[in-house]
């Protein structure tokens, strides 16, 4: 079977399940949805702009179904596109009498499976019902686009194409405003940028480096304006989108101590805001909600207890404190007005509050870094998933530092070793966002996991091909 039928057979397979899900299962309406069809003040400009521009042409009947269509369409093309990405990089590393039509397919179907992995687990394993395709959430477009991202980062790496740079840009733009966690993608591409272009001598290049640096700010730029942009044409107000210090108030309330009021001074801008932090404060601590109140004795404990209180913190005690804080000095403020002071009450509050005691914050954020490992290739539970889970990074670590040392020696490899280190890089990078601004759980560590899975089958046949060589020898 040559390479056009074995892409047109993963693509039939792709466009069987994707669109055969989409059918059986139709729009998938989430806790979420509502406030991304209502074009939220909350939410990235990109996904409520796709909504309305399908409901503004289809109509409010059949809308949701088309986006469901178009979401499935982005999520075949990146499955077919991973898919047959590693089987060509495989395919390479094989001497010619061990290219038969035999392995060829069954490493595609591995490599393909590995690529569903996560929808097969929501849609039919865990029993949620949905995978993400079909769900009106930003994870719908951000998981394909991430995995298409990897893609092009690793190509651009090696060849320095423009095709690739400009789809770097492209899809980065499209994905910081699609969801913010997704800011990832440019850490990972100044990450990725500086360890070749800088640290590895062999492929140094300042100007390139200097390239990606401006490109990144370039696009956070155009990204804030795009925002603001959105937000003036929606709802008349120039303004980047609502509530980024949320989260990383919610993790600094969650580790807080009371005394932690000291912190906070009274200033102009915000007058009152220590009474506003014992207020809510004290909310939290009368409901048992902070790490404080924990009775737990192991690290799964604390990340299920800090699961628990993270939306409660925010949403039920939060926001109704800050809210109130801003009519009773603001009485004649407008709603969008307020939700703006409210989002820099909270990122200023996270600021102060970064000064508490660091021991608590590190014991949270170590536990919560170790389920989203946990998370990102299984499940962090049963013990016995995370210690294979864990094991399975063992692997790939041991795989990739063996295919890292003979590409040093004969200088080939290199396209498996970069794409296995982006990989890992971005899986990382992600762990650690979450783990410190959310809380891990599986629709925002996903991201990573068939690319995980495929990199360990490319670098298995790695090995495999370089030892029987050298035996043969």
């Amino acid at each position: 079977m040559n390479r056009t039928r074995l892409t047109l057979f993963v693509l039939i397979l792709s466009c069987l399940f994707f669109f055969g899900i989409a059918f059986i299962d139709g729009p998938i309406w989430c806790v979420d949805s509502g406030s991304y069809a209502s074009m939220d003040f909350s939410r990235e400009p990109v996904y409520p702009t796709f909504l309305w521009i399908l409901r503004t042409i289809f109509g409010e009947n059949v809308y949701l179904f088309v986006a469901v269509i178009l979401q499935s369409l982005l999520w075949v093309y990146a499955t077919c596109m991973a898919t047959m990405y590693v089987y060509d990089l495989a395919l390479e590393l094989l001497p010619q009498d061990k290219r038969g039509g035999f392995f060829k397919l069954v490493f595609v179907l591995l490599v393909f499976f590995s690529q569903l992995l996560t929808s097969i687990l929501n849609r039919f394993v865990a029993q949620r019902g949905s995978m993400y395709s079909e769900s009106i959430m930003t994870e719908s477009l951000a998981m394909p686009l991430f995995v298409l991202f990897c893609i092009r980062l690793s190509r651009w790496l090696i060849y320095k194409r423009k095709l690739d740079f400009v789809s770097l840009v492209v899809i980065s733009f499209v994905i910081v405003n699609t969801r913010k966690q997704m800011m990832i993608v440019l850490i990972l591409w100044i990450a990725a940028s500086f360890i070749c272009t800088i640290v590895i001598k062999k492929t140094r290049s300042v100007k390139h480096f200097l390239i990606v640096l401006i490109s990144i700010v370039a696009i956070s730029a155009s990204s804030k304006l795009f925002d603001c942009t959105y937000n003036y044409l929606v709802r008349g107000v120039f303004h980047e989108h609502t509530g980024n210090g949320m989260g990383a108030l919610c993790v600094m309330m969650y580790s807080a101590d009371r005394a932690d009021a000291d912190l906070f001074t009274d200033n102009e801008i915000f007058p009152g805001e220590k009474e506003l932090f014992l207020k809510i404060y004290d909310e939290c601590n009368d409901q048992e909600i902070l790490l404080d109140n924990f009775r737990g004795t192991d690290w799964y404990s604390l990340t299920d207890h800090f699961a628990s209180s993270y939306d409660v913190i925010g949403y039920e005690i939060v926001l109704p404190a800050t809210f109130e804080y801003i009519k009773q000095q603001n009485p004649d403020m407008d709603y969008d007005q307020i939700r703006i002071l409210d989002s820099e009450i909270e990122s200023h509050m996270a600021r102060v509050l970064m000064g508490q005691d660091k021991k608590d914050l590190l014991t949270v954020f170590l536990a919560n870094l170790l389920r989203a490992f946990a998370y990102s290739n299984a499940k962090p539970s049963p013990a016995i998933i995370v210690a294979v889970s864990m094991a399975l990074y063992g692997l790939y670590v041991i795989l990739l530092f063996i295919a890292g040392i003979k590409m040093r020696k004969t200088e080939s490899y290199t396209e498996v070793f970069v794409f296995g280190g982006v990989s890992l890089l971005g899986l990382m990078i992600n762990a650690g966002v979450v783990a410190l601004l959310i809380f891990p759980q599986g629709r925002y560590m996903a991201y990573s996991t068939g690319l995980f899975y495929s990199v360990i089958l490319l670098l298995l046949v790695f090995c495999y091909t370089y030892f029987s060589r050298n035996t043969a020898e």
